[in-house]
């Protein structure tokens, strides 16, 4: 699967409108993911965190309206 630029700002503009509070949520997003895999004992958790990552940010036209703490069951 492959992001552009254009899908990959979008998703950093719904994290936070500050770009450098959207990196860091991203990278802490991303982490969390990591630790997530690694701890069900998958071998590629970087790959599978960023494969759901690129998952996110395909669907996210369809899922802009949600906030990213909704998505993940908070209110």
């Amino acid at each position: 699967m492959t992001i552009t630029q254009e899908q990959f700002d979008s998703l950093l503009t719904w994290l936070d409108d500050d770009r450098d509070v959207a990196g860091r949520k991203y990278e802490t997003i991303r982490s969390g993911l990591v630790k997530i895999f690694v701890s069900k004992g998958f071998n590629d958790a970087e790959d599978l965190a960023d494969t759901t990552i690129n998952r996110v940010m395909v669907r996210l036209p369809d899922i802009r309206d949600r906030t990213p703490r909704q998505l993940s069951g908070g209110q």
